[in-house]
This record gives C-alpha cells, sequence and structure tokens, in this order.
C-alpha cells in the first residue's frame, strides 16, 4: 500500500515538473516573439493549453514507467501484467451474471466437496458452499 501511494506521488511530481516546464518555454517564447510582458491573449493560453496537454500526453508512458521502477523497484515488471490484466478482466467479464450467478451459489447448501457449476451466456460460475448444521 505504501508503494502505492510513492507510485502515486512520483506521477503527479514528474507530471507538473513536465507541465512546468512546458509552459515555462512557452512563455519565455511568447516573450521572445511579442518583446513585452504584457497578459497572454485567450488564444495563445488556449494553444499552450492544449501543447503541454499534447506534451504531457507523450511523456505520459515514460512517467509511468519512471514512476514503478522508483516505487516497486525489481517488481515493477509484475505490477505492470497485474495492472493490465485487472484493466481486461474488469473490461471483459459480465459483472452483473457473475454477481447474479455468485448470489444464487451463496444460496444453496451443498456438502463440503461438492461443487455446483452455472454456464450462461458461455461463462461457467463455479463455487464451493459449506453446508450448514441444522
Amino acid at each position: 500500500m505504501r508503494s502505492d501511494f510513492k507510485r502515486a506521488g512520483i506521477v503527479i511530481c514528474c507530471r507538473l515538473a513536465v507541465a512546468v516546464v512546458g509552459y515555462s518555454l512557452l512563455a519565455s517564447a511568447w516573450r521572445h516573439l511579442v518583446a513585452s510582458p504584457a497578459r497572454w491573449p485567450l488564444w495563445v493560453v488556449v494553444t499552450a493549453t492544449a501543447l503541454v496537454a499534447g506534451l504531457l500526453s507523450i511523456t505520459n508512458r515514460p512517467i509511468t514507467i519512471l514512476a514503478d521502477r522508483l516505487s516497486f523497484g525489481e517488481r515493477a515488471d509484475s505490477q505492470k501484467l497485474m495492472r493490465e490484466l485487472l484493466a481486461r478482466m474488469s473490461d471483459t467479464l459480465p459483472v452483473g451474471e457473475v454477481v447474479r450467478n455468485g448470489h444464487k451459489c451463496g444460496r444453496r447448501r451443498l456438502d463440503p466437496a461438492r461443487t455446483l457449476s452455472r454456464s450462461g451466456s458461455g461463462m461457467a460460475v463455479t463455487c464451493l458452499v459449506r453446508s450448514r448444521s441444522r
């Protein structure tokens, strides 16, 4: 749990640093072009924000890799694989059906060694339930 907070802090600090550097470079370029310390017009602010957002999207993967390495060390690859697996599972499992069938399995009284398998829309839900003493 502590590594997750450390990782989040590293990601936030790196993204903030990229944004500050991006805005600073754009501000100095604007100052050289216009040669006055006047406020930026709205179109310049919107353009600068779009450019910084593009810069942040380009640096997203390297920042994530750096944060994983610094917070998890040699376990960074396994953490990345686990996050990818959980993301795929959350996108593909029909959660409503799993919960409904899991609830059905939980209500049934079965012998400890007996297994109930229900199939719905091509996915089998299996559960073990201990029989209650009467």
